[in-house]
């Protein structure tokens, strides 16, 4: 174990400046959800580079690669995943090797995780004699809203040779730098959207008798839906309704024809998928019909509850204490209200979903200040690396248990 160890620690320092490197260039190459193609490009040359041939994608802009190691058929499988899309934010970090794509920047940490697989794939690629399996490296595109973890998943990317274990990680502001935060069950929330029109009758703001007020039936409606939270759910089932977009009217002397607006609801018991948009639209249909008005009802069900394994628990936790240290892992007393689609590797395998500390002060996720933390690079490597070697070991008695 401790030759391992070492020979990880070694490797990874060795290689970290030119991961570093990687990691700068992908953040000023950022694409967005489904259009990573410079991005998936760059990956594909990286892995044949170090000798690992990456197979025809699966659904376009998704790089998937099995390093082959010893120990003939009836070896195990681990699949290690990466996200690499971008968000559509300007960025505002003024770091040498910001953006330069207008409009579009990493603003959550995707080129660091995916800098942390390239880099883990370099490692194990030099390691090759230790691993007595088979790893998959997955580079998967569009995590943010799009959830094409979902279809890449449903296209059969994991199934051959079968994932015995899936594994992920993904960058966290709440926690302190290089610690590893996870626990039992679910780790991060459903992540439902829904898009809302209320028609109703312009005219002069003059004469709002004359009219049917869009704007003002909105803001009821908005009053309305947070009532689903407080009153018609359970208390002990947390959920969350967010309006994040409001548009209607261009005059301040014109009450307009429409009102739109549009938002996201996060849950962590999965029975509430059916529950949550009946009341909505209960809500809705209520309040236009009181004022006359007509509604256009969209929602859809895009991010299922990212639920850990407790098969692998054990094993991931005995990792990061034995390989990055013990005071690098904290068990969550509570879930995520974020989503991952990653979500969807796990209702298909067994596996574990973690999170990795930025720094606790750190900007957030998310924001256009965001850069994701250097530091962290040397501990996702070496836990990815660590993870994939001790699970040969290991699968067998784990598998049993």
């Amino acid at each position: 174990m401790k030759t391992i160890r070492g020979k990880i620690r070694n490797i990874v320092r060795r290689l970290l400046p030119e991961v570093i490197e990687t990691r700068h260039k992908l953040h000023s190459m950022p694409e967005l959800a489904g259009r990573e193609y410079k991005t998936s490009m760059f990956i594909r040359k990286k892995l044949t580079e170090m000798g690992i041939k990456p197979l025809p994608s699966f659904i376009g802009t998704d790089v998937v690669a099995i390093l082959e190691g010893g120990g003939g058929e009836n070896t195990p499988c681990i699949t290690l995943r990466a996200d690499i899309d971008a968000l559509p934010l300007t960025e505002e970090t003024g770091v040498s090797y910001s953006s330069m794509e207008s409009g579009v920047m990493h603003a959550c940490g995707h080129d660091g995780h995916t800098a942390i697989l390239l880099g883990t794939a370099m490692v194990l690629a030099e390691m090759r004699d230790y691993i007595k399996g088979k790893v998959r490296f997955v580079f998967q595109p569009g995590e943010e809203v799009a959830a094409l973890g979902k279809v890449l998943v449903d296209s059969g990317a994991l199934d051959v040779p079968e994932s015995d274990g899936v594994f992920a990680i993904h960058s966290n502001c709440a926690l302190p730098s290089g610690v590893f935060g996870l626990r039992r069950g679910t780790m991060t929330a459903a992540a439902d959207f829904f898009k809302i029109t209320v028609m109703g009758k312009g005219g002069h703001a003059s004469r709002p008798e004359d009219c049917i007020d869009p704007i003002v039936i909105s803001a009821k409606i908005i009053d309305g839906i947070q009532l689903i939270s407080s009153r018609c759910v359970n208390p002990q089932s947390p959920i969350v309704i967010s309006i994040t977009h409001i548009s209607a009217g261009h005059n301040s002397n014109v009450i307009p024809e429409k009102a739109f607006m549009e938002g996201t609801v996060r849950y962590l018991d999965a029975s509430l998928s059916e529950q949550i948009p009946v009341l909505m639209e209960k809500m809705i249909s209520g309040m236009c019909s009181a004022m006359g008005a007509g509604y256009d009802f969209k929602y859809s069900k895009d991010y299922i509850p990212t639920d850990n394994s407790d098969k692998f628990i054990p094993l991931v936790v005995e990792v990061i204490k034995k390989y990055i240290g013990e005071t690098k892992i904290k068990i969550l007393p509570k879930a995520s209200m974020g989503g991952e689609d990653f979500s969807f590797y796990l209702k298909k395998y067994p596996g574990v979903f973690v999170f990795m500390g930025m720094n606790e002060n750190y900007t957030s996720l998310h924001s256009p200040k965001f850069d994701f933390n250097d530091e962290t690079l040397e501990p996702g490597i070496t836990y990815f690396s660590a993870l994939a070697i001790e699970f040969m070991e290991k699968f067998k008695r784990i598998s049993q248990s």
